[in-house]
């Protein structure tokens, strides 16, 4: 159970509380350098590991099943998501509030990780904004639940500057300048080669206007990124500096000064 470095037999070299964060990413980038595999043969490897232990102590393999679902894996790397704030989040969502002036980061770390959601918690995946209001929600929710007499506000009855607040949270975007009239995009032939691409790839007809949206999604993502890590940052009273954004968010710093 959790995250731990296993020997070919299966039986457990260390675990990943006896490493430090940086320990422990090294070994992994190391490990996964050296002996790169597919998932399947992993997986296959596992189910016969597991069948063979459940046949060795009486049980059935099908007990097991769910140790090696794919979901976990899936859902190890999130487009956009901020692992700081997202754990920072988790504590929260577990805990509740457990000190005076937690409820900013608290509520932001939150209504960053419903973005992406996180099903072992049962927290759902609401981003973009359509989901406003239900992102909103949940954290008003979870507040009303959670705040174990620790926020003043709710202490004095001021739930309409709660309400707000957190309306203001879930709705923020950034300044950004009016958006400008788009025009069609332009059929380049570089375009036109990954759209013959896709096309040939997926059995789905792609079109300029595919690869439109694709862009504004992937501009969203990076606008999402770069919100979160600036509001990190201020909240850790750090400058947001250029290499601090681009270590952060990953993005290009082209993108960064756009």
């Amino acid at each position: 159970q959790g995250f731990a470095w296993l020997d070919q037999e299966g039986n457990l070299i260390r675990t990943r509380e006896e490493l430090t964060r940086d320990e422990a990413l090294a070994s992994f980038l190391s490990d996964l350098e050296r002996n790169q595999r597919n998932w399947s043969e992993a997986k296959n490897r596992i189910k016969s590991q597991l069948r063979a232990a459940a046949a060795a102590a009486g049980g059935s393999a099908q007990a097991h099943e769910k140790a090696i679902c794919n979901e976990g894996f899936d859902d190890l790397f999130k487009r956009g998501a901020i692992p700081e704030i997202c754990e920072m989040a988790r504590k929260y969502w577990r805990e509740g509030l457990t000190g005076k002036g937690q409820r900013h980061d608290a509520l932001y770390s939150i209504q960053h990780l419903l973005w992406f959601g996180d099903g072992s918690l049962g927290i759902p995946k609401l981003p973009g904004t359509r989901n406003d209001e239900r992102r909103y929600q949940f954290v008003m929710d979870w507040l009303e639940r959670n705040h174990n007499g620790y926020c003043n506000h709710i202490n004095r009855g001021q739930w309409r500057e709660i309400d707000q607040y957190v309306r203001r949270l879930c709705e923020w975007r950034g300044n950004h300048p009016a958006p400008i009239k788009r025009v069609p995009y332009m059929v380049t032939e570089r375009l036109a080669e990954v759209l013959e691409g896709q096309t040939k790839k997926t059995g789905h007809l792609f079109t300029p206007a595919d690869a439109e949206r694709a862009n504004i999604k992937r501009e969203e993502w990076a606008r999402e990124k770069i919100r979160a890590a600036v509001q990190l940052l201020a909240s850790q009273e750090n400058e947001p500096r250029l290499r601090l954004l681009m270590r952060l968010t990953g993005c290009h710093p082209r993108t960064l000064r756009r």
